[in-house]
């Protein structure tokens, strides 16, 4: 399980709410967004799950900040590339990374959130507090 839970005090680059008023606006996202993973969020009447695509990388490259009010989800790839002996022709694989952020409504139980890595898809289980 991925998970770290603590107050981040960071720049937000890109900030969503999952307050139901914003369900319109998840409606009409892109399929993908310029820098950003291709990413699904569902809802039930019990939690909201968010899978994101993360090919290619492992879960050491993911990190996951959790506050009462705010899901932070960042990655970092750095990709060594091997220059004894060989000169490149072609060198598309660069060092990558992203941050999404999410406002989160004040009835999602972050005490109980859970999140699961698995062939490259991360997926948060954010409870709704009953």
């Amino acid at each position: 399980m991925v998970m770290a839970k603590s107050v981040i005090n960071s720049h937000i680059k890109d900030e969503i709410s999952l307050d139901k008023s914003y369900h319109d606006f998840f409606d009409h996202v892109p399929n993908f967004i310029a820098g950003y993973p291709a990413m699904d969020i569902k809802e039930n009447e019990n939690s909201y799950i968010l899978e994101v695509e993360l090919p290619g990388l492992s879960q050491k490259n993911i990190k996951i900040y959790l506050s009462p009010n705010l899901l932070i989800i960042k990655s970092r790839n750095n990709v060594k590339h091997e220059t004894k002996g060989y000169t490149y022709l072609v060198q598309e694989r660069r060092n990558s990374g992203f941050s999404r952020s999410f406002s989160l409504p004040e009835y999602i139980d972050i005490n109980n959130t859970k999140a699961f890595f698995k062939n490259g898809l991360l997926s948060l289980h954010l409870p709704k507090r009953k």
